[in-house]
């Protein structure tokens, strides 16, 4: 009989080689809320076989340990929050984990509030800002390089203009 893996192994054996497989799936998606893609993408690592992955996916579905609102939640506000990414850089990292644009935008108009949105933008440019300042740069580079630092963050280039307008003419630009 083969297990998961392809490894000729008697039925005892395989049944726990296949619990301990499955206890790590678990480990991994209890660590965090998980995405199908990324699920998957672990357990072709391990090795497993088609079928075998199918079946697991089924019952941590099952389970609810795959939540796709969860893990948008929580991949949106962490990237919004602690890396300080603009929807554009999010949007481009959750397509190539296999979502779509349409469950992309109503992800964001779900879970980004547009004033904390605005708020990040606004605190990257500060912070941009005093760091050209001490560098000695003009005060239209200046704007320049905070507008190109944001767009380089994922912000929309709307708003990089009008955070960076908003700053420069609180301080005199």
């Amino acid at each position: 009989m083969t297990s998961g893996r392809g490894k000729s192994r008697n039925s005892a054996s395989e049944s726990s080689t296949r619990d301990y497989d499955f206890e790590k799936i678990l480990r991994f998606c209890n660590f965090r809320p998980r995405h199908r893609y990324e699920v998957e993408k672990k357990m072709v690592e391990m090795g497993l076989c088609e079928s075998i992955r199918k079946k697991y996916l089924r019952r941590l579905e099952k389970d609810g340990l795959l939540q796709d609102d969860v893990f948008l939640e929580a991949y949106i506000l962490g990237k919004l929050r602690n890396n300080r990414w603009g929807r554009l850089k999010i949007a481009y990292q959750l397509k190539q984990q296999g979502f779509s644009s349409q469950v992309i935008n109503k992800a964001f108009k779900k879970y980004i509030d547009p004033e904390e949105y605005l708020q990040v933008a606004r605190t990257l440019c500060r912070m941009r800002y005093h760091f050209f300042l001490k560098k000695k740069f003009a005060p239209g580079e200046i704007s320049l390089k905070c507008i190109n630092y944001l767009v380089g963050k994922g912000f929309e280039m709307e708003v990089c203009k009008a955070v960076c307008q908003e700053f420069g003419q609180a301080h005199g630009q």
